[in-house]
């Protein structure tokens, strides 16, 4: 993460040319809202980054929140310039609603930080990475594939802060106790964020966009083969209670 050099992508593809006007529409409205998707989670990871500071997180895990942020802004312009090729005509930036990382019932920092990393980069970017991988497979058209593929990369490493946190020594036992406590309400309001929007005509093929069931799908794989497996791993929860963990699957369908 921050180690990769600044992407350049050939602003042209001659597939987006052969859709229908309809399909471009869609399409452009669908990386609209993945912009501003990106330029929200990355508000969310500047004030995460500046909470592990404060708490004193180990330094190899702020070291990979610093370019966290700056990642998803390049991401929210490289999907607004790619909106705007779709749609053929100049796009305005988008509104970006606020978004801040929740209080947590109020939780004192140190705990808002491990309920944070779990919320923002154990489940939403780890589910992301493997959303993108599946996008990025289903897409041939050169563009789309080309920033598919940047995005992951930075994803992967977004995802990779939280596991991290939740594996170090400045997470007490105390820390793994309440997370426990409170993991089925942080991953069932997350998961449920996941559901689908469906296009209208159906997605093009090639174009790296999931019709519902395949989104729905990798969703559901991820959680149960990536997250819950990977919150079992360091201790967070026993193998056994993953399985009642994977009621909140039934959320995004």
């Amino acid at each position: 993460m921050g180690t990769h050099p600044r992407r350049r992508f050939r602003w042209e593809d001659a597939s987006i040319e052969e859709l229908s006007a309809a399909a471009r529409e869609e399409l452009a409205a669908f990386w609209v809202r993945r912009a501003v998707g990106e330029w929200q989670v990355g508000r969310i990871l500047a004030e995460l980054r500046d909470l592990l500071a404060s708490v004193g997180a180990p330094p190899a895990v702020r070291a990979l929140t610093l370019g966290a942020p700056a990642e998803e802004g390049r991401h929210g312009a490289w999907c607004l310039r790619l909106a705007r090729l779709y749609a053929g005509r100049p796009l305005a930036r988008p509104v970006v609603p606020a978004a801040v990382l929740p209080g947590f019932w109020g939780a004192e920092a140190r705990l808002r930080a491990v309920y944070g990393v779990t919320v923002v980069s154990c489940i939403h970017e780890t589910i992301a990475t493997a959303w993108l991988l599946r996008c990025f497979q289903r897409c041939t058209a050169p563009l789309p594939r080309g920033i598919l593929r940047a995005m992951l990369q930075d994803e992967t490493g977004h995802a990779r802060i939280g596991w991290a946190y939740l594996a170090s020594p400045g997470v007490t036992p105390e820390d793994r106790m309440a997370l426990r406590r409170r993991l089925p309400k942080l991953l069932g309001d997350n998961v449920a964020a996941w559901r689908p929007r469906p296009f209208v005509h159906g997605p093009p093929d090639g174009q790296g966009v999931l019709c519902p069931a395949e989104h729905v799908d990798v969703v559901r794989t991820a959680v149960a083969e990536i997250v819950l497996p990977g919150f079992a791993e360091i201790g967070i929860v026993s193998a056994r209670e993953t399985a009642r963990l994977s009621a909140v699957l039934t959320e995004v369908g």
